[in-house]
């Protein structure tokens, strides 16, 4: 299995777990996954109602490009970066896509 494959299988694995969290005392807002491999974007939304406001919440996306794993977002309380290289994923290919780069 190559490396595109390798980290395309842990980020599904990934986005399926933060899926199947339910957060605690939300029960009116449920956690969907996308698993887009065509195009190797995955993210995690969390939908629904809490009492009288609507919630659309994107919790976590991560984008597999030029061999990287970019987090996009990670608004979860268990790092996605720390889990993503605990299933694998080389510590050099994370990339924190929420931080502003600085090109010089």
């Amino acid at each position: 299995m190559d490396k595109k494959d390798k980290y395309r299988n842990i980020v599904t694995e990934v986005t399926e777990f933060y899926a199947s969290l339910q957060p605690e005392g939300d029960e009116g807002i449920q956690m969907q996954e996308v698993l887009d491999s065509k195009n190797d974007q995955y993210l995690v939304f969390a939908i629904g109602w809490d009492g009288e406001r609507r919630v659309h919440d994107c919790v976590m996306h991560i984008a597999l490009e030029d061999g990287k794993v970019l987090i996009q977002e990670d608004t979860t309380d268990l790092p996605v970066s720390q889990v993503l290289e605990e299933k694998g994923v080389d510590r050099e290919d994370l990339v924190l896509g929420f931080y502003k780069r600085i090109i010089s």
